[in-house]
């Protein structure tokens, strides 16, 4: 486990452990949910994960906030006691390049370009739809994303409010995006 704090942010990182070859059909997310588990028993803190009804999840005795995320290779969880934040990890996917134009402006396209621009700015995106907590907020026209790759704020328009993104971890095949409320 990897462990970071931004500011008042904890995050904490896991790979997924291999995938066990049974001969029964696995369930779907089983391995990502066990991790999550894992990794919230070792911070100490209730490892019942229970969700809102908009979705989003929360750990029955915890006076905080939750946001969980999971790649092919890893799982990141961001704890906050204060508010609200997103979290996301991904692995690059080829698919990115052929659905970026569903979640990214025109503006968008011309700075978020290949790897790691589109890996990066799906992250963003999606880190920034469980921050700003609102239910079917439009990837396209209700985030807006930096307008560089070296700038941090997210614009979001439906309700007046900025987030600020944080990456935690970069490479040439992932990338995990917090975003927080300025």
């Amino acid at each position: 486990m990897k462990k970071f704090q931004v500011d008042d942010t904890l995050i904490a990182i896991s790979p997924l452990p291999e995938a066990e070859l049974t001969e029964t059909k696995p369930q779907p997310h089983a391995r990502e949910r066990a991790t999550v588990k894992a990794l919230l028993e070792r911070l100490g803190l209730p490892s019942q994960v229970d969700h809102h009804p908009d979705g989003s999840p929360f750990l029955p005795g915890f006076d905080g906030y939750i946001s969980i995320s999971h790649s092919r290779e890893s799982v990141a969880i961001a704890l906050n006691p204060h508010h609200r934040i997103g979290i996301d990890t991904e692995t690059w996917r080829p698919q990115l390049e052929r659905v970026k134009h569903k979640f990214l402006s025109t503006r968008e396209l011309e700075v978020y370009q290949g790897n790691p621009g589109l890996l990066l700015a799906w992250c963003m995106k999606e880190a920034a739809y469980k921050a700003a907590g609102i239910k079917g907020l439009e990837l396209i026209g209700g985030i807006h994303l930096p307008d560089t790759l070296n700038e941090t704020e997210i614009l979001i328009p439906p309700a007046g409010f900025k987030l600020k993104t944080t990456t935690i971890e970069l490479t040439a095949t992932s990338a995990t995006i917090l975003c927080t409320p300025i």
